[in-house]
Formats: structure tokens, C-alpha cells, sequence
């Protein structure tokens, strides 16, 4: 058996990534897990549309910069709604998801604040990485999960009032990179 020592430097930094990088071709990793509410990313339009049957139209558009379709769910747009969950938003590139949020209801989000979601996650994936914004993600090679509260128009109001809501998010680390 060769000692360390005699190793050459790249060998040896190969021998030593070599079985992470085979653990995580065979699924069996730390890294971020690719699926949200019983969807992965990677599924096409009709595969989120059969898991979750839509009872109108979900309206969408395609952001002009990033070439990316964003659909909005609304519990109402869907036949069986999930309890706690306001809005869903995906984003689709090439027929491909690369993006999902989860806006969760008003009184959810009172019980679970994002930061304390936040510590919910952590205990999976460990500590987060933190924004000066109070924002929470962690990361691999190619998925990020992002825990913030997203702002909320209120209903009726008469000025532009919003609410923090507690939202998760889990795109493409590309995307996430790149701000989109």
C-alpha cells in the first residue's frame, strides 16, 4: 500500500473526493434534496399538473431576462388544495422545473415565522447560511432551499400595504447564482 505521503498531491485530492463524488451520483448524499411538496425539479408542466390537478387555468409568464415561464398557483386554482399553503409559484426552463416556492397562508406563517422554519431545516441540512436581509439558504453543486418571508399584497387595502409571509424556495444553483 502507498503512504499518503508518496501520493502525489492531485492523486491523493482525487482518492479522497472520488467517494463523495460517487455517493452523490448514486443519491446517497448531504446534499439538498431536489423536491418540494411532492414535486421534483427536473418534472415538465403536465407531471406537476397531474400531482396537483388545477381547477382553472393557472395564469404564467415568461420573465423577458431569464427566458424563465413563471406559473402561479392559488389554493383556488387547484381541485384539492393544501392546507397552509396561499401560493405556489414554478418556474420552468425548457419544459424543465428549475424553480419552486411555497408562500405559505397568513396564520401558518404566524405560528412559523421563517426563522424558526429556518431552525427546522437546519436540523436536515445544518446551519444556514444567512443574508443581511434575514433571509436563509442552504446550498450544494446544483440546488439551493431558501427560507424568507415574502411580502404579500393585503387584500382591500387602500394604500399598498403588504404582510410577511414565511415562504421556501427550492431552484436550480444556478438561478440562485445569478439572482433570478
Amino acid at each position: 500500500m502507498i503512504s499518503r505521503q508518496k501520493l502525489h498531491p492531485l492523486l491523493l485530492a482525487a482518492a479522497l473526493l472520488l467517494p463523495a463524488a460517487r455517493a452523490a451520483a448514486d443519491g446517497d448524499d448531504n446534499g439538498v434534496q431536489r423536491y418540494l411538496i411532492h414535486l421534483h425539479l427536473g418534472m415538465s408542466l403536465r407531471q406537476v399538473k397531474k400531482e396537483y390537478a388545477p381547477s382553472q387555468d393557472w395564469p404564467s409568464y415568461v420573465d423577458p431576462k431569464t427566458k424563465i415561464n413563471r406559473v402561479r398557483v392559488e389554493r383556488a386554482y387547484l381541485k384539492q388544495p393544501l392546507p397552509k399553503i396561499e401560493t405556489m409559484w414554478f418556474g420552468f426552463k425548457h419544459g424543465d422545473l428549475v424553480e419552486i416556492q411555497v408562500i405559505y397562508d397568513k396564520d401558518y406563517s404566524r405560528v412559523k415565522t421563517a426563522e424558526a422554519l429556518a431552525v427546522d431545516w437546519s436540523t436536515i441540512y445544518g446551519e444556514p447560511h444567512r443574508t443581511q436581509d434575514g433571509r436563509y439558504w442552504w446550498g450544494d453543486w446544483s440546488t439551493v432551499l431558501h427560507v424568507f418571508n415574502a411580502e404579500v399584497p393585503v387584500p382591500q387595502s387602500k394604500d399598498e400595504a403588504v404582510e410577511l409571509h414565511t415562504s421556501v424556495q427550492l431552484l436550480n444553483k444556478n438561478l440562485f447564482d445569478r439572482g433570478e
